[in-house]
């Protein structure tokens, strides 16, 4: 399954999924789907950003020996990012509507990961 039929049948498993992408940390945009109008959010910039948080999470873990980062959840009034870390470099993120069900994109990103993990290599 390509990535965008993956990220195509993410969005769909998961109401109030409003887009899916893979990015790698350092700001390229691997693919994208977007459900629908995602209102005044630049989420492309917004995921680029999130590139270097991403980065320093993962030094602070391995400098305190703690593992590593393997997914994130941000919320603001704007809707969720359900975060899931795909490799070292690659990640793939859902967004969703205010309201949208998280635990289920949780369950969802964590399910689909594998299979983009797979396209990635």
């Amino acid at each position: 399954m390509s990535f965008q039929e993956s990220l195509q049948k993410l969005c769909k498993t998961v109401p109030g999924a409003r887009a899916a992408w893979v990015m790698s940390t350092d700001g390229i945009s691997v693919a994208q789907h977007l459900e629908g109008d995602l209102g005044p959010m630049d989420l492309e910039a917004l995921l680029v950003e999130l590139g270097g948080p991403i980065k320093s999470l993962r030094n602070g873990l391995s400098l305190a020996q703690a593992g590593t980062v393997r997914s994130l959840e941000l919320q603001t009034e704007l809707g969720v990012v359900v975060l899931r870390m795909l490799n070292e470099e690659y990640f793939v993120a859902l967004i969703l509507e205010p309201g949208g069900l998280v635990g289920r994109g949780r369950f969802e990103v964590r399910n689909h990961a594998v299979d983009l993990a797979r396209e990635l290599a």
